[in-house]
């Protein structure tokens, strides 16, 4: 019996143990962060075509613009993008810059 009493002992010790460094030395958990974007000079500097727009139609992935201002490269009256956001931030831009790699919404 004073053996059995030993081992309820050391693993209720062990036990203890391994909770307090769990709780201790937990970090928050992200689901995901958020992108970090490049400096203004940079994202110039890299981007083939640089614009601003409005959405005029979106899906999965892409959305066509009506250009009201280009900085940069060559685009079309009305422009294709695509991009890797999800649908549901789609339907909330309204005017955005794109450095023809990512969109973000400025403003």
């Amino acid at each position: 019996m004073n053996r059995i009493l030993k081992q309820a002992i050391v693993l209720l010790l062990a036990v203890s143990l391994l909770f307090t460094i769990l709780v201790t030395t937990n970090k928050p958990a992200y689901a995901c962060r958020c992108l970090e974007f490049p400096s203004p000079q940079v994202a110039l500097n890299n981007a083939t075509a640089v614009f601003t727009g409005r959405v005029i139609s979106a899906a999965a992935g892409r959305a066509t613009f009506s250009i009201s201002q280009i900085w940069k490269g060559e685009v079309l009256q009305k422009h294709r993008a695509y991009f890797n956001f999800g649908d549901h931030l789609i339907r909330e831009i309204q005017e955005i810059k794109c450095n023809g790699r990512r969109c973000a919404t400025f403003g």
